[in-house]
C-alpha cells in the first residue's frame, strides 16, 4: 500500500507525513525507519526517502548511531526531565524580556487559537505543533536569533514527550487553556515577575504530568 502526497516538494511531503505519524504514535518509540521502508510506503526514490529520514534525524525525531538504522527515540525519564529543565531556563529568560514590554506577540495568540481548534477535532499532531508554536512565539519575541535557534532545536525532543502523552489522552484541554491564558495576561499586564511565575508553574505542571505517564508506562 502506498500513500498519496499532494504537495510541491516530495522531500517536504514525506518528512511531514513521517513526522505526523511519529507524533500520533503510529510509529512507536524504538521502531526502525529505514530508507527502503520509507521509499516503499510513499512510492518515492531512495534518495528522497534518505533525505526525509536525515531531516528527521537532524530534528531529533529519529536517532541514528554510526552505521545503524534510524529509529524513533525511546526517551528515558532522565532525558524527559532534562528537556523540561532546559526549556524552563530558556523560556524564563525570554518571558522576562517580553513581559517587560507589555506586548503579547500576535503569533502567540494565533497559536492558541490553532491549539484550541486542533484539540477540538482531536488532531494530535496539530495540537503539538500549535503548543510548540505558542512557546516558540514567546521566545522569538525576546528578539534574539541565537536564543530562538537553541529553543527550536530543543523543541524536537519536546515533540516526542508531548506526543506520547497526547496519544494516551492524558492532557486536559481546560487546564492547559487556563495556564496559557494566565501567561499571556501577565505579559499584557507588563508584569515580568508574574509572567515568570505563571510560565514556570505551567511548564512544571506539564513536566510532572508527563513524567508520571512515563513512570507508569516504564
Amino acid at each position: 500500500m502506498t500513500v498519496e502526497l499532494d504537495v510541491r516538494s516530495l522531500v517536504d511531503a514525506v518528512t511531514r507525513a513521517l513526522r505526523e505519524r511519529i507524533l500520533r504514535g503510529e510509529i512507536v518509540p524504538g521502531t526502525p525507519v529505514t530508507e527502503k521502508s520509507v521509499s516503499d510506503e510513499f512510492a518515492v526514490a531512495r534518495p528522497t526517502a534518505k533525505a526525509a529520514v536525515e531531516r528527521l534525524v537532524f530534528d531529533g525525531l529519529l536517532r541514528r548511531q554510526a552505521n545503524k538504522t534510524a529509529r524513533v527515540p525511546v526517551l528515558t525519564l532522565a532525558e524527559v526531565g532534562d528537556v523540561y529543565f532546559s526549556r524552563t531556563l530558556l523560556e524564563l529568560g525570554a518571558i522576562e524580556v517580553v513581559a517587560a514590554r507589555g506586548e503579547v506577540p500576535d503569533d502567540a495568540r494565533l497559536a492558541l487559537e490553532r491549539f484550541d481548534l486542533a484539540f477540538g477535532r482531536g488532531d494530535v499532531s496539530a495540537v503539538v505543533e500549535a503548543d510548540v508554536e505558542f512557546h516558540q512565539a514567546l521566545v522569538d519575541a525576546a528578539g534574539s536569533a541565537r536564543l530562538s535557534r537553541m529553543y527550536a532545536s530543543l523543541m524536537a525532543e519536546f515533540h516526542l514527550c508531548v506526543a506520547r502523552v497526547q496519544v494516551l489522552g492524558r492532557l486536559d484541554r481546560s487546564t492547559l487553556a487556563a495556564e496559557h491564558a494566565a501567561v499571556l495576561a501577565a505579559v499584557e499586564a507588563a508584569d515580568p515577575a508574574l509572567a515568570s511565575t505563571e510560565l514556570e508553574a505551567h511548564i512544571t505542571g506539564a513536566r510532572d504530568r508527563i513524567l508520571a505517564v512515563y513512570a507508569a508506562d516504564s
